[in-house]
C-alpha cells in the first residue's frame, strides 16, 4: 500500500483506517490492513506498507518467490538459508496463512491465520495456526488474520514451508528510510532471533527479540532514520509479515512536470490584389 505525501496541516485523505470489530471477524470479504500496520507520514513523505497482499501494479501475488517486484517502491527483498533451504538467485518466498496445510508436506501449521481456537477460525473449509504463542489470550495473539508473509522456503517443493534451519530474510532500500516496524511471526522462544539494521553510513544495530513461541504474530517497532537494509535474522523456524517505511520527503521520487503546450502565433488571412 501506498500512502500519499501529507500536505503541510497533516492532511492525507489516502490513510489507511483501523477495522471495526465487525470488520475483522469478516476481513476475507476483502483485503484490509491489519490495525497494528501503521505508519506516520511526515510532510512531504512517501511512504509504503509491504504486507505483501499485492504487487505494486495491484496484482495478487500467489506463493511466489519474491525479490525485486517491489522496486517501483524503492524496496528489495531477499532470502539466505544458514542450512538446507531453497532459495533460488537468493529469492524468498511467500507463505499464504489462509492456506497453511496441515502438516510439513503440504504447507506448515505454525504459519496459520487465524489461530485455530479464535472465535473466527469457523470455517470447516479451510486450515487454521496451530501453536501456543498464537492461542487468544497469549502475547502473540493471532486472530486477526494476517495474509501472506515471507519465508525462507525449507526445500524445492510445490508446498511452500518454511525452512526449520533458519537463515536471514532482508529488505534493502534503494535510499535511506525511515523504519516504522518489521512484523514477525512464529518465532520460538529462547533461540535468539534478532533484527540487523544498517544505515546509510555502514554502522549497524542489532534489535533484539522476545520471541513468543509458535504460531504468535508481534509487530516490532523499530522508528528508525537513514535506514538502508534490515535483516530478520532466523535460528529457526519463522517468518515476517512486512515492514512500513517511509521516503522522507527530501528523496521521494517527484513525478515529471506536465509540459505546457506552446503555440505558434496564428496565421491571418491572406488576400489577393483587387480585380
Amino acid at each position: 500500500s501506498v500512502f500519499a505525501p501529507l500536505d503541510s496541516n497533516n492532511n492525507n485523505n489516502n490513510q489507511h483506517r483501523y477495522l471495526t470489530d465487525n470488520e475483522q471477524n469478516h476481513r476475507a470479504l476483502a483485503v484490509y490492513k491489519h490495525p497494528r500496520e501503521t505508519v506516520t507520514p511526515q510532510p512531504g513523505d512517501v511512504c509504503h506498507i509491504l504486507d505483501f497482499e499485492e504487487y505494486p501494479d495491484g496484482s495478487e501475488p500467489g506463493t511466489d518467490y519474491i525479490k525485486d517486484q517491489w522496486s517501483p517502491w524503492g524496496v528489495h527483498v531477499g532470502a539466505v538459508a544458514k542450512t538446507n533451504g531453497f532459495t533460488p538467485n537468493g529469492a524468498a518466498r511467500i507463505f499464504d496463512t489462509s492456506n497453511p496445510g496441515t502438516n510439513n508436506n503440504n504447507g506448515d501449521p505454525d504459519l496459520g491465520s487465524p489461530n485455530h481456537l479464535c472465535s473466527n477460525a469457523n470455517d470447516s473449509s479451510r486450515d487454521y495456526g496451530e501453536g501456543v504463542g498464537g492461542e487468544p489470550g497469549q502475547p502473540g495473539e493471532n486472530c486477526v488474520p494476517i495474509g501472506r508473509i515471507m519465508i525462507i522456503q525449507e526445500s524445492d517443493k510445490t508446498a511452500d514451508d518454511d525452512n526449520s534451519k533458519g537463515g536471514t530474510l532482508s529488505y534493502t532500500f534503494d535510499v535511506p528510510v525511515r523504519l516504522e516496524y518489521m512484523g514477525v511471526m512464529d518465532l520460538d522462544e529462547g533461540k535468539g532471533d534478532h533484527i540487523e539494521v544498517t544505515y546509510a553510513n555502514g554502522s549497524e544495530e542489532t534489535i533484539t527479540i522476545d520471541a513468543l513461541g509458535d504460531n504468535s504474530v508481534q509487530w516490532i517497532a523499530i522508528n528508525r532514520d537513514d535506514v538502508v537494509a534490515a535483516k530478520l535474522v532466523l535460528v529457526g523456524s519463522g517468518a515476517t509479515t512486512g515492514v512500513g517505511y517511509c521516503i522522507p520527503g527530501t528523496l521521494a521520487p517527484t513525478p515529471a512536470p506536465t509540459p505546457t503546450p506552446t503555440f505558434g502565433p496564428t496565421p491571418g488571412p491572406t488576400f489577393g490584389p483587387t480585380p
